[in-house]
């Protein structure tokens, strides 16, 4: 393993479920040239469905947060040390890990596996308390901010960009996930 000489990446995801809703958000800071993004989104019924009834739904978003984060950034990330901070165990688990018995969370851990791979770079996954994770409030965008947290959010100073979701057919075809990025 090379040392890498230049700063590190911090990528902070979330996922928030309830019954009208399954929200993802990430916020990104890139310590070397100072770039900061956010992103927020609804879960796709299709992914929600390809889910299944088959364990928590929250522990499957959150994979999928930290995958949806992957793909939207995809280059930013190229041959980088990341730190990745998650905020439930489980999904930190099988991100670390990269498989789990469950097949729609091997689903998300492979897919996942395979768009790092393709990205080259060292990644490191901790876990942070939902209260410190700063994800935690571009995951519930949809359902609106307090005043309080609307003031948190603009202090982030990041700049909002749309969330790229893996269709169903590419997690059908895990492959696929190895060619998301041209090597420059």
């Amino acid at each position: 393993m090379r040392h890498n000489r230049r700063k590190p990446i911090i990528l902070y995801t979330d996922a928030s479920s309830n019954a009208h809703r399954t929200g993802l958000g990430f916020v990104f800071i890139d310590t070397e040239s100072g770039e900061r993004l956010m992103s927020d989104a609804v879960t796709p019924p299709a992914l929600l469905q390809l889910f299944g009834e088959r364990g928590s739904v929250i522990n499957l978003a959150e994979l999928l947060a930290i995958l949806c984060a992957v793909l939207t950034l995809g280059e930013r990330l190229r041959d980088r040390d990341v730190m990745c901070y998650v905020d439930n165990t489980t999904a930190l688990s099988w991100a670390v890990h990269g498989t789990v018995n469950n097949p729609e969370a091997a689903q998300l851990a492979h897919a996942l596996h395979l768009s790092l791979c393709a990205l080259g770079g060292k990644w490191f996954f901790e876990y942070v308390p939902s209260k410190a994770n700063p994800a935690d409030y571009p995951s519930r965008a949809q359902d609106g901010f307090s005043q309080a947290e609307r003031r948190i959010v603009k202090a982030m100073l990041a700049r909002s960009v749309p969330m790229r979701f893996p269709t169903v057919a590419q997690l059908t075809e895990l492959h696929s996930f190895l060619h998301q990025f041209k090597s420059q």
